[in-house]
């Protein structure tokens, strides 16, 4: 399970591009945060965070996906965003958990 919350939190941090063996590995989530926060764009985030989740955790599953404005304006104007995933492990079927990650 801390594997996964691990990878799942790595996945979610990472920028595209900036592991060079794996070049599509990411979520660019930090490109959100100076977008206007509508619904759109909070649909944007979910898939590319849906997207990325598919092709590189093994091993869990979405149950829900949140992303939501967290906090005040940053130093810099750009909004922060809390992206919240409720997981479940594929292979116990009662095991459920959170992982929750700031991007700021």
């Amino acid at each position: 399970r801390n594997l996964i919350r691990d990878s799942v939190k790595q996945l979610l941090l990472t920028y595209k591009g900036e592991r060079i063996m794996l070049p599509n590995f990411g979520c660019n989530l930090q490109q959100y945060l100076f977008e206007p926060l509508t619904e759109s764009t909070f649909e944007s985030i979910k898939r590319d965070i849906l997207y990325s989740f598919d092709r590189y955790i093994v091993g869990a599953r979405i149950q829900k996906l949140s992303v939501v404005p967290y906090g005040d304006l940053g130093p810099a104007g750009g909004n922060s965003l809390k992206v919240t995933l409720v997981l479940k492990l594929v292979e116990e079927d009662l095991t459920v958990f959170d992982v929750e990650v700031l991007i700021k």
